[in-house]
């Protein structure tokens, strides 16, 4: 199958899955960079990287064809739209397989291409955001904030870029902007699950334990099987002296997906529970026999 996220000849956009290797890859955005994509966990903080979907969300709010009516113009314009998606789904490809310079080309072919797009049609919100997502890729924040900031002009509750804002005001370590900027993204679409899981992350990563387990909990009672959130609440539960909580919590992570990176890490530091369980209760043998 073909690296497309396109329209269709109805021109509703679609966000495809994507097959290359025999493996299933799913347009999932760009990683915190604080953490980047392949970096280990941060045993400190223990944050799971945050979530955002640069191109899906031209489901909600790209316009629907015209039939003929529709000018030349914008027609060019989806054309070169989603050859940037293109491009950039292959750049997040060739990145997850270790190729800097194949993302860095990549990522530079999606950002013309979003650009022309824009100038054959200025409303293209959809263009205009996917323009903060590449240069969140890129590590270039300030950059990302300035398109998402246009985006957010052409369309006040315009969701995914809000989303991506508050990644960018992240990377930037702004991290009391970000977490506002959530707050307002999950008081808009207080449904979406992967919105207030990013506000979890946020409040975690700013040491607010308490309302971060609020949101993940939140999280929970719209998605049981959130992997990442139940991930993060473990390791929150971890990192406060509550191990028998964490491990639960770690348990859900593995059973939502042993074969994902969250599920791997989740069972790693189930077994090292276990050991630490073990070796207490050894410790405890040990002196029990030494008073006798």
């Amino acid at each position: 199958m073909r690296f497309k996220t396109r329209y269709s000849q109805a021109c509703y956009f679609q966000a495809l899955s994507i097959r290359a290797r025999a493996s299933r890859l799913i347009l999932s955005g760009v990683l915190f960079a604080a953490l980047g994509a392949g970096q280990s966990f941060n045993a400190a903080v223990a944050l799971w990287p945050f979530k955002a979907k640069p191109a899906e969300q031209a489901q909600e709010a790209l316009p629907t064809a015209q039939s003929s009516a529709q000018p030349e113009r914008k027609i060019a314009a989806k054309a070169l739209y989603n050859e940037g998606v293109d491009a950039f789904q292959l750049a997040q490809f060739q990145g997850s397989r270790g190729n800097g310079a194949g993302q860095s080309r990549l990522l530079n072919e999606a950002k013309k291409a979003f650009q022309k797009a824009l100038k054959l049609n200025p409303a293209l919100k959809e263009a205009q955001s996917n323009l903060g997502y590449v240069a969140l890729a890129q590590n270039k924040p300030k950059q990302a904030i300035e398109a998402f900031n246009a985006a957010i002009a052409m369309d006040g509750a315009y969701l995914n870029a809000y989303n991506g804002l508050a990644n960018a005001y992240m990377q930037l370590q702004q991290v009391d902007v970000a977490v506002e900027t959530f707050q307002k993204l999950v008081a808009l679409a207080p449904g979406n699950p992967d919105y207030g899981f990013n506000l979890g992350s946020a409040l975690q990563h700013q040491q607010r334990f308490t309302e971060a387990q609020a949101a993940y909990e939140a999280v929970l009672k719209l998605e049981e099987t959130h992997q990442k959130a139940l991930f993060n609440l473990a390791t929150l539960l971890q990192n406060q002296g509550q191990p028998d909580q964490a491990l639960g919590y770690y348990e859900r992570a593995k059973n939502a997906g042993v074969e994902t990176p969250v599920g791997l890490e989740a069972l790693r530091r189930i077994r090292a529970l276990d050991e630490a369980v073990k070796d207490g209760a050894s410790q405890d043998a040990s002196l029990r026999t030494t008073e006798d």
